[in-house]
């Protein structure tokens, strides 16, 4: 048997019934998302009946800023309907020990954390990883981007067996991007050629492939879907299996 798995960009408070929605249709036994407000967790824990969760802060928002409203803390987690047998963050770009304050217009003030956990179905462990990476303007690749990358990866060159997903904030084809291919399979469709939402995306559509689900050779997905109309970012539901361990 499979571990479905989404992963999703969910806008702060934007999108919390359209990402309840997705969640009630989609059924995953994971639901992985970025720019989660620790301040809605209850709110999630309760509506998508997920009692397991965990919360990686990466800025405190304390103003608004676009679509981002004075909410407090904001960063990555994770909710399941297994009990997570491990629980761990690093933090790879920015201070480990604080969250810092979120600067106005500076996407980046905050720090970038990934959390790993570990669930259990039917005899089977899998690994999973969350993350979002450091913002670039339109797509670009930045050294700033690329020194968090690569820092990220040497934390997560420990485990064996993984699966990476989130917001990468790097488009397929380019060199970021590449650094992630290069070291985990990559098993969005080729075909696929974006995963912001041509709807709901602020800046309309746009041709960035920048969110993903990423697996080490212990893993395979075994189907793999995208979806509109949840958030600014396309939703993300994997089926994958173990293959080795």
């Amino acid at each position: 048997m499979s571990l479905r798995v989404a992963t999703i960009n969910i806008e702060g408070g934007k999108n919390l019934e359209r990402v309840a929605r997705f969640v009630e249709e989609q059924q995953p036994d994971v639901v992985c998302m970025q720019e989660a407000y620790e301040a809605d967790l209850e709110w999630f824990r309760e509506h998508l009946q997920m009692p397991h969760s965990t919360f990686a802060g990466n800025g405190d928002f304390q103003f608004e800023v676009g679509f981002l409203e004075v909410r407090g803390l904001w960063g990555n987690a994770i909710f399941s309907r297994l009990p997570f047998l491990k629980t761990e963050v690093f933090t790879y770009s920015g201070p480990e020990n604080t969250i810092p304050v979120m600067q106005v217009q500076k996407p980046n003030s905050g720090r970038r954390t990934v959390q790993v956990v570990e669930v259990e179905q039917e005899g089977k462990k899998y690994r999973i990883a969350n993350t979002h990476l450091t913002w670039t303007p339109n797509g670009s690749v930045t050294e700033e981007q690329l020194a968090a990358a690569r820092n990220m990866l040497q934390h997560l060159k420990k485990y064996e067996a993984l699966i990476l997903v989130g917001d990468f904030n790097a488009p397929r084809g380019k060199e970021t991007f590449q650094l992630l291919a290069d070291t985990y399979t990559d098993n969005i469709p080729p075909e696929a050629t974006s995963s912001l939402d041509p709807e709901l995306h602020r800046a309309g559509p746009l041709p960035y492939m920048v969110d993903g689900v990423f697996t080490t050779s212990g893993y395979r997905v075994e189907h793999i879907s995208l979806h509109t109309g949840i958030s600014d970012h396309q939703g993300i539901v994997a089926d994958i299996l173990v293959t080795s361990g």
